[in-house]
Protein backbone atom coordinates (compact mmCIF):
# COMPACT_ATOMS: atom_id res chain seq x y z
CA UNK A 1 0.00 0.00 0.00
CA UNK A 2 1.29 3.34 -0.67
CA UNK A 3 1.76 5.63 2.24
CA UNK A 4 1.86 9.21 1.69
CA UNK A 5 3.19 11.36 4.93
CA UNK A 6 2.44 15.28 5.64
CA UNK A 7 5.83 17.11 4.96
CA UNK A 8 6.33 20.71 6.05
CA UNK A 9 5.43 23.53 3.07
CA UNK A 10 8.25 25.81 1.01
CA UNK A 11 8.46 28.54 2.37
CA UNK A 12 7.02 30.09 -1.12
CA UNK A 13 4.77 28.91 -2.98
CA UNK A 14 5.77 28.03 -6.67
CA UNK A 15 5.17 26.72 -10.09
CA UNK A 16 7.56 25.70 -13.00
CA UNK A 17 10.57 25.11 -10.16
CA UNK A 18 12.87 23.13 -10.70
CA UNK A 19 13.72 19.97 -8.50
CA UNK A 20 17.40 17.87 -7.44
CA UNK A 21 18.70 15.72 -4.92
CA UNK A 22 22.03 16.41 -3.97
CA UNK A 23 23.88 14.27 -0.96
CA UNK A 24 20.88 13.52 0.09
CA UNK A 25 19.45 17.00 0.46
CA UNK A 26 16.45 17.97 -1.71
CA UNK A 27 16.58 21.55 -3.28
CA UNK A 28 13.61 23.47 -4.90
CA UNK A 29 14.71 26.15 -7.10
CA UNK A 30 13.21 29.02 -9.31
CA UNK A 31 9.98 29.06 -10.36
CA UNK A 32 7.66 31.54 -10.59
CA UNK A 33 4.83 33.08 -8.24
CA UNK A 34 2.22 35.81 -9.25
CA UNK A 35 4.03 35.51 -12.72
CA UNK A 36 7.26 36.64 -11.89
CA UNK A 37 10.37 34.30 -12.46
CA UNK A 38 12.03 33.15 -8.70
CA UNK A 39 15.67 33.45 -7.88
CA UNK A 40 15.38 31.80 -4.51
CA UNK A 41 16.04 28.54 -3.60
CA UNK A 42 15.70 26.37 -0.36
CA UNK A 43 16.60 22.79 0.85
CA UNK A 44 15.06 20.11 2.28
CA UNK A 45 16.52 18.07 5.03
CA UNK A 46 14.80 14.78 5.37
CA UNK A 47 16.14 14.08 8.77
CA UNK A 48 14.46 17.21 10.97
CA UNK A 49 11.51 17.30 8.21
CA UNK A 50 12.65 21.35 7.45
CA UNK A 51 13.11 23.62 4.51
CA UNK A 52 15.78 26.04 5.00
CA UNK A 53 16.99 28.85 2.27
CA UNK A 54 19.88 28.58 0.60
CA UNK A 55 21.99 31.55 -1.06
CA UNK A 56 19.45 32.49 -4.27
CA UNK A 57 20.43 32.09 -7.75
CA UNK A 58 22.10 34.30 -9.99
CA UNK A 59 19.29 35.14 -12.12
CA UNK A 60 15.72 34.11 -11.84
CA UNK A 61 14.26 31.32 -14.42
CA UNK A 62 11.74 29.59 -13.97
CA UNK A 63 10.66 26.52 -16.65
CA UNK A 64 14.21 25.23 -16.81
CA UNK A 65 16.08 22.07 -15.95
CA UNK A 66 18.17 21.39 -12.41
CA UNK A 67 20.81 18.57 -11.98
CA UNK A 68 23.57 17.08 -9.48
CA UNK A 69 26.86 16.48 -10.71
CA UNK A 70 30.10 16.19 -9.17
CA UNK A 71 28.76 17.39 -5.55
CA UNK A 72 27.47 20.70 -7.22
CA UNK A 73 23.81 21.36 -8.71
CA UNK A 74 23.64 23.53 -12.35
CA UNK A 75 20.67 25.33 -13.14
CA UNK A 76 20.15 25.05 -17.18
CA UNK A 77 18.27 27.60 -19.06
CA UNK A 78 14.65 28.16 -18.49
CA UNK A 79 12.04 31.52 -18.41
CA UNK A 80 14.21 34.46 -16.77
CA UNK A 81 10.61 36.37 -16.82
CA UNK A 82 11.79 38.40 -19.93
CA UNK A 83 12.76 35.74 -22.49
CA UNK A 84 14.35 32.14 -22.80
CA UNK A 85 17.84 31.86 -21.56
CA UNK A 86 21.09 29.81 -22.47
CA UNK A 87 22.72 30.52 -19.29
CA UNK A 88 23.91 28.28 -16.72
CA UNK A 89 24.91 28.36 -13.45
CA UNK A 90 26.28 26.16 -10.32
CA UNK A 91 26.27 25.68 -6.90
CA UNK A 92 28.47 24.90 -4.26
CA UNK A 93 26.81 23.36 -1.28
CA UNK A 94 29.92 23.88 0.51
CA UNK A 95 30.73 27.37 -0.26
CA UNK A 96 26.59 28.09 -0.47
CA UNK A 97 27.57 30.42 -4.06
CA UNK A 98 26.06 30.13 -7.20
CA UNK A 99 28.83 30.37 -9.86
CA UNK A 100 28.73 31.41 -13.86
CA UNK A 101 29.38 28.54 -15.73
CA UNK A 102 29.79 28.39 -19.95
CA UNK A 103 25.94 28.96 -21.31
CA UNK A 104 24.48 26.12 -23.63
CA UNK A 105 24.41 27.23 -27.24
CA UNK A 106 20.90 27.58 -27.55
CA UNK A 107 18.31 29.28 -25.06
CA UNK A 108 15.76 26.77 -23.52
CA UNK A 109 12.69 26.78 -21.48
CA UNK A 110 10.44 23.54 -20.80
CA UNK A 111 13.43 21.16 -21.61
CA UNK A 112 14.88 17.63 -20.30
CA UNK A 113 17.77 17.55 -18.43
CA UNK A 114 19.07 14.26 -17.06
CA UNK A 115 23.20 13.10 -15.69
CA UNK A 116 24.86 10.18 -17.41
CA UNK A 117 28.37 9.38 -16.56
CA UNK A 118 29.82 12.68 -15.49
CA UNK A 119 27.81 14.21 -18.33
CA UNK A 120 24.93 16.58 -18.51
CA UNK A 121 22.20 15.81 -21.43
CA UNK A 122 19.40 18.80 -22.27
CA UNK A 123 17.25 17.69 -24.68
CA UNK A 124 14.82 19.82 -26.83
CA UNK A 125 12.84 22.78 -25.67
CA UNK A 126 11.31 25.40 -27.11
CA UNK A 127 12.52 29.70 -27.68
CA UNK A 128 11.18 32.43 -29.69
CA UNK A 129 12.18 30.36 -33.01
CA UNK A 130 10.01 27.49 -31.99
CA UNK A 131 10.20 23.95 -30.70
CA UNK A 132 13.71 22.32 -30.66
CA UNK A 133 15.07 19.67 -32.35
CA UNK A 134 18.79 19.29 -30.71
CA UNK A 135 20.63 17.65 -27.88
CA UNK A 136 23.70 19.20 -26.24
CA UNK A 137 25.77 17.76 -23.87
CA UNK A 138 28.18 19.62 -20.90
CA UNK A 139 31.55 18.47 -19.78
CA UNK A 140 31.97 19.86 -16.41
CA UNK A 141 36.21 19.08 -17.23
CA UNK A 142 36.29 21.42 -20.02
CA UNK A 143 33.12 23.51 -18.82
CA UNK A 144 31.84 23.12 -22.50
CA UNK A 145 28.64 22.39 -24.01
CA UNK A 146 28.35 20.18 -27.41
CA UNK A 147 25.59 19.92 -29.61
CA UNK A 148 25.14 15.94 -29.85
CA UNK A 149 22.08 15.59 -32.52
CA UNK A 150 20.64 18.60 -34.24
CA UNK A 151 17.98 15.87 -36.24
CA UNK A 152 15.71 14.72 -33.52
CA UNK A 153 12.08 14.88 -33.67
CA UNK A 154 11.26 18.62 -32.34
CA UNK A 155 9.90 18.25 -28.64
CA UNK A 156 9.19 20.11 -25.92
CA UNK A 157 7.97 19.20 -22.15
CA UNK A 158 9.22 15.80 -22.73
CA UNK A 159 10.04 13.52 -19.97
CA UNK A 160 13.86 12.10 -19.90
CA UNK A 161 15.66 8.69 -18.14
CA UNK A 162 18.38 7.03 -18.99
CA UNK A 163 17.85 3.13 -18.62
CA UNK A 164 20.87 0.89 -18.40
CA UNK A 165 20.84 -2.89 -18.98
CA UNK A 166 20.06 -5.72 -21.56
CA UNK A 167 22.21 -8.35 -22.91
CA UNK A 168 24.05 -6.01 -24.90
CA UNK A 169 24.43 -3.61 -22.35
CA UNK A 170 22.92 -0.98 -23.56
CA UNK A 171 22.93 2.54 -22.42
CA UNK A 172 19.70 4.39 -23.60
CA UNK A 173 18.63 8.20 -23.00
CA UNK A 174 14.27 7.51 -23.39
CA UNK A 175 12.62 10.95 -24.53
CA UNK A 176 9.07 10.13 -23.34
CA UNK A 177 6.10 12.30 -24.45
CA UNK A 178 5.83 16.38 -24.72
CA UNK A 179 4.69 18.83 -27.36
CA UNK A 180 5.79 17.47 -30.90
CA UNK A 181 6.68 20.33 -33.91
CA UNK A 182 3.17 20.95 -34.40
CA UNK A 183 2.27 21.73 -30.69
CA UNK A 184 0.41 18.59 -30.31
CA UNK A 185 0.85 16.59 -27.20
CA UNK A 186 2.58 13.16 -27.76
CA UNK A 187 2.50 10.01 -26.33
CA UNK A 188 5.84 9.09 -28.69
CA UNK A 189 8.79 7.85 -26.93
CA UNK A 190 12.47 8.08 -28.58
CA UNK A 191 15.34 6.28 -27.59
CA UNK A 192 19.04 7.80 -27.94
CA UNK A 193 21.89 5.50 -27.70
CA UNK A 194 24.68 6.52 -25.31
CA UNK A 195 26.70 3.42 -25.66
CA UNK A 196 28.60 4.52 -28.98
CA UNK A 197 29.76 8.00 -30.04
CA UNK A 198 27.58 8.15 -33.30
CA UNK A 199 24.19 9.06 -30.83
CA UNK A 200 21.59 6.84 -32.75
CA UNK A 201 18.21 7.44 -32.11
CA UNK A 202 15.30 4.65 -32.57
CA UNK A 203 11.66 4.81 -31.72
CA UNK A 204 10.13 2.45 -28.42
CA UNK A 205 7.00 1.59 -28.22
CA UNK A 206 4.56 4.63 -27.53
CA UNK A 207 2.83 5.68 -24.31
CA UNK A 208 -0.96 4.12 -24.28
CA UNK A 209 -1.68 8.07 -23.71
CA UNK A 210 -0.27 11.22 -24.66
CA UNK A 211 1.73 13.35 -21.92
CA UNK A 212 3.40 16.55 -21.75
CA UNK A 213 5.83 18.06 -18.41
CA UNK A 214 5.44 14.17 -17.14
CA UNK A 215 7.19 13.16 -13.72
CA UNK A 216 9.85 10.22 -15.47
CA UNK A 217 12.36 8.28 -12.98
CA UNK A 218 14.15 5.16 -13.46
CA UNK A 219 14.72 2.72 -10.27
Amino acid sequence: MLRVTNRLPLFFSTGALALSVLEGWLYAAGGSHNGSALKSVERYDPIKNEWTQVANMRLPRSHFGMASLQGRLFAVGGYCGISEIEHVECFDPMSNKWSDMSSMNKSRMNHAVVTFSDRIYDIGGSNSVGILDSIEKYNPDLNLWLIIRNTMDPRCGAGAAVVLGGEDGAQELFIIGGHDNQNRDTNSVKKLNLKFADYSTASAPSMNHPRVYAAVACA
